[in-house]
């Protein structure tokens, strides 16, 4: 088998699981040797029908937390590779199919791909995200330090949803980090910055593509949401704990000094985001707790750089299922097709990309297939006008209470 998926769920809503499955098994991994894996960690919901329909393994465990079900996931693969997929997200047509092909031809231990937010509103990329900006091309030693190096400011590094990995490394992780799962209970915030941290530590080569998106809802039940004192307090802990094991753990790099340093700068980044988020919510006595966590003498709002990453955003049309059918169709086709020059991006790399692969398709200026163009509403436009990003950013800064409620308004 080539590819395992691997899918955790707790209480995630019934629609949005189905949106899942339906985009995973709808794209070009129709016909290829792979496997879904679902590891419900105690949901109380039923989702008996969904995984009968997509023909899903299945295992129920006791409620135990994000982490503990990730690693019972990796025990279930059986595929020579591994991704994950968050429940309540989605991929593009041509998401998984690519990443596989690059890590069987480049033996690469890993392999990147873009990705997206995906709010109730609207879909975007962040132009500034250097996976997708640049990608990630890295060998031994230089790996480890590749990951570490924007010191927590890219967030796409540290995340497992936009990779696959060689299935070999992730049972190894799974040893590795069964002791931590039996101990830290309910670490379920950056157990896959600590998760990354070990593949990437293995990883001989890591290598990139640029194929289609990995969708993220955003949503005000993830759990990466900040809605209690409580909650805070816990992602901070596990946080510092993930940072800290990071710094015990690079082992023999010629990088070493470098790395160390560069997770010390990600300390000091994510004591400023913590202390701006207690502080928009007056969360004072959290304070102490941040400074002895993060070993900070001083603390200081988050600046204006550490968000660099999410600045510029690229619209993607709100008729994206609609675009990925209509190229879905074109890529099971076995007769010639002649498709009409599209004027978008997105259909424009999915329609090269096929011409790459063999593909019997020609674009022309008048053909027989056109490929729907992306709609995109007035209001996000205005909405993500980069001018008046800017303006909003300076009103309402990182971190306060105006900024989260202008958030939830748009």
């Amino acid at each position: 088998m080539k590819l395992s998926i691997v899918i955790c769920v707790y209480n995630t809503a019934v629609e949005y699981l189905a949106e899942c499955l339906e985009s995973i098994t709808s794209g070009t991994l129709s016909g290829l040797d792979y496997e879904i894996c679902m590891v419900d960690d105690g949901s109380s919901r039923d989702y008996t029908e969904l995984v009968k329909r997509y023909g899903v393994r299945y295992v129920k465990t006791e409620n135990s937390g994000i982490f503990s079900a990730r690693l019972r996931g990796i025990e279930m693969a059986e595929g020579d590779y591994i991704a994950f997929v968050d429940s309540d997200d989605t991929v593009s047509f041509n998401y998984h199919r690519p990443m596989l092909e690059c890590a069987e031809r480049e033996g690469a231990d890993i392999v990147y791909n873009d990705w997206a937010f995906h709010s109730h509103r609207t879909r975007y990329y962040c132009k500034n995200d250097l996976t997708i900006k640049k990608g990630v091309f890295a060998d031994g030693d230089d790996v480890l330090l590749r990951y570490v190096e924007n010191e927590g400011r890219q967030h796409a590094y540290y995340v497992l949803w936009n990779k696959i990995y060689r299935t070999t490394l992730m049972k190894r992780l799974a040893r590795a980090l069964a002791l931590v799962a039996a101990s830290e209970a309910r670490f379920n915030y950056s157990e896959d910055a600590l998760m990354n941290f070990y593949l990437h530590k293995w990883a001989l080569r890591v290598r990139s593509v640029h194929t289609g998106y990995y969708f993220y809802r955003t949503h005000a039940e993830q759990s990466v949401e900040i809605s209690s004192f409580g909650k805070l307090r816990a992602q901070i802990r596990n946080m510092s704990f993930t940072l800290n094991k990071m710094q015990t753990n690079i082992g023999k790099n010629e990088h070493y000094q470098r790395i160390y340093d560069h997770i010390s700068a990600w300390k000091a980044l994510m004591a400023r985001a913590h202390y701006s988020h207690a502080r928009a919510r007056g969360y004072f006595e959290l304070y102490p707790y941040i400074e002895e966590k993060y070993a900070v003498t001083r603390l200081r709002r988050a600046y204006g750089r550490d968000g660099k990453a999410y600045e510029r955003a690229g619209l993607i049309g709100e008729n994206i299922v609609e675009v990925d059918k209509a190229l879905m169709q074109l890529y099971s086709r076995d007769t010639l097709t002649e498709v009409v020059l599209p004027r978008d991006r997105y259909a424009m790399l999915s329609l090269s990309y096929m011409l790459k692969e063999g593909k019997p398709i020609s674009i022309e200026r008048h053909g027989d297939v056109e490929i729907p163009r992306e709609r995109i509403s007035l209001k996000n436009r205005i909405i993500f006008n980069p001018v008046l990003r800017k303006i909003g950013m300076t009103l309402f800064p990182r971190g306060s209470r105006a900024r989260a409620w202008l958030k939830r308004k748009l």
